[in-house]
């Protein structure tokens, strides 16, 4: 067996009260990890070029998101 497919597995079939309490505390701290990493990116200039050009196709907006609102994106 591959290792992906070994991976993909464990995946599947793992549960969170199998997990040690050092990946789950390690799990969160990504989380916010990344939570921080996006609010924090997310007036950048290339967050607001990409929101410019992908925003056409995003749909119409059913929720703002870190301030993000459907006039914002059509201020240019």
């Amino acid at each position: 067996m591959g290792a992906t497919r070994e991976l993909a597995r464990y995946a599947a079939a793992v549960r969170f009260e199998d997990l040690p309490a050092p990946v789950v505390h390690e799990a969160g701290r990504a989380m916010v990890n990344w939570a921080g990493c996006a609010i924090g990116a997310s007036g950048h200039e290339t967050v607001e070029n990409a929101w410019r050009a992908l925003g056409p196709y995003a749909g119409p907006p059913h929720a703002a998101l870190l301030d993000r609102k459907s006039t914002r994106l059509n201020s240019s």
